[in-house]
């Protein structure tokens, strides 16, 4: 029998336990609920700003990479363009002398003797060659210089395109910080 009302005393006990239970966390609940609710929004608060600056990061990121290979790209198309407009200045100097040597031969050519024409004419066919290819070179190099041109124009543009972007990023960013400014 003792051990009967021991359980009878032990589940009254529970239950008493188990109902002031729900009274006891609604008297805490009420008395703690606003900072609870503010400690709440804090949380929620943190986490947004956690979640956009990790998408701000992805993005800098991202549009830095970008702009280092565009810069590459960019330096890579500046350094053949500089090449090229080299070559082609050097080959517009010898120009003059080729075309003057072709013209000397010729004068001397008309004032020779026809039996001892046979070298200045080798020598003039070769120094004409000389110019048409010269000339080939040149037409050649104008090409790759308009082109170069026109891809370096083009790389720049995406380039500062994405500098933009980086730059409207950082305004975002700042205007963002603060809007969260500690009080």
């Amino acid at each position: 029998m003792f051990h009967l009302t021991t359980r009878k005393f032990m589940f009254a006990l529970f239950c008493l336990a188990v109902l002031s239970l729900p009274i006891c966390a609604q008297t805490k609940n009420d008395s703690d609920s606003p900072a609870l609710r503010q400690l709440t929004e804090e949380v929620r608060s943190l986490r947004q700003v956690l979640e956009r600056t990790s998408g701000y990061s992805f993005r800098g990121q991202l549009i830095i990479d970008r702009i280092r290979m565009k810069q590459d790209r960019v330096d890579k198309l500046s350094s053949a363009l500089d090449d090229t407009k080299n070559e082609l200045h050097q080959l517009e100097l010898q120009s003059p002398s080729l075309d003057e040597r072709v013209k000397d031969l010729t004068e001397t050519l008309e004032k020779t003797p026809t039996a001892d024409r046979g070298p200045l004419e080798g020598e003039l066919k070769v120094a004409k060659q000389a110019v048409t290819v010269q000339k080939q070179r040149q037409d050649e190099l104008r090409d790759r210089e308009s082109q170069l041109m026109q891809s370096l124009h083009d790389e720049e543009t995406h380039l500062q395109d994405l500098e933009r972007r980086l730059t409207a990023l950082e305004t975002e960013l700042e205007r963002a910080s603060e809007g969260i400014k500690p009080e």
